[in-house]
């Protein structure tokens, strides 16, 4: 299994609209095949950080995802909604 967490600070006034693009992210990638875990929070001390939080079964399942016209979609929006870069690490459950 493998796990990926990205950071993601949302840019000046753009809480609401990452939000709400990161929602629409979450029913078709549940839905994918090897998806075992999608979901995003919010940072209590600074509400304007984001966590998302995934657990897929292996790195095909990852591959057939970042290929998904959803998750495509998402990556066309993003570069408007950060503020910086998203911080993306993955790890390998032993």
């Amino acid at each position: 299994m493998l796990i990926i967490a990205v950071d993601m600070i949302a840019a000046p006034g753009q809480l609401d609209s990452l939000k709400q693009a990161l929602r629409s992210m979450i029913a078709p990638t549940q839905e994918e095949d090897g998806c075992l875990r999608y979901q995003f929070y919010q940072d209590q001390e600074d509400p304007n950080k984001v966590l998302f939080y995934e657990h897929w079964r292996d790195q095909a399942a990852i591959d057939a995802h970042f290929a998904a016209p959803h998750f495509v979609k998402l990556g066309g929006q993003l570069p408007s909604l950060l503020a910086q870069d998203p911080e993306i690490n993955i790890y390998q459950v032993a």
